[in-house]
């Protein structure tokens, strides 16, 4: 039985793959999961009240360093590329919940899918990322 998992890729399920097989199936399909699950956001009001409480956030800007010079709410920058070189500056709050941030949404989705996709448990994008956040302060 010869299975696609790709347009150029084919693995042979006869005598001698079987390891190799189950472990692609279970790549696969981790990795499937985690691209279709529903990933958690936190709301601009959400997370001004907890900033303006003083609660102490994880909260990391991943938008390249010239955006993040250009305006900030104070979190770590962590530019999206960047973000495989330097895991091990944050591999300490797997297991805390951590907010990922962006201009407007999108790459902070792709880095919240590659940080759960390594172990971390309980991270939240901000959804709109800081035009959201801009807009929503300035009208409070």
């Amino acid at each position: 039985m010869v299975i696609s998992y790709q347009e150029d890729r084919k693995i042979d399920l006869s005598e001698g793959q079987g390891c190799l097989s189950v472990f692609v199936f279970q790549h696969l399909n981790y990795t499937s999961n985690i691209v279709n699950q529903k990933m958690p956001e936190i709301t601009v009001q959400e997370l001004i009240k907890r900033i303006s409480n003083n609660e102490e956030i994880n909260l990391i800007d991943v938008r390249e360093t010239w955006e993040f010079d250009e305006d900030n709410i104070g979190a770590m920058s962590m530019p999206l590329g960047d973000l495989p070189h330097r895991i091990a500056e944050i591999v300490h709050l797997k297991n805390q919940e951590v907010i990922v941030h962006c201009q407007s949404g999108g790459r902070s989705a792709q880095a919240q899918k590659y940080l759960t996709s390594r172990g971390f448990e309980n991270v939240a994008s901000l959804a709109g990322g800081m035009m959201a956040y801009r807009a929503a302060e300035s009208t409070m």
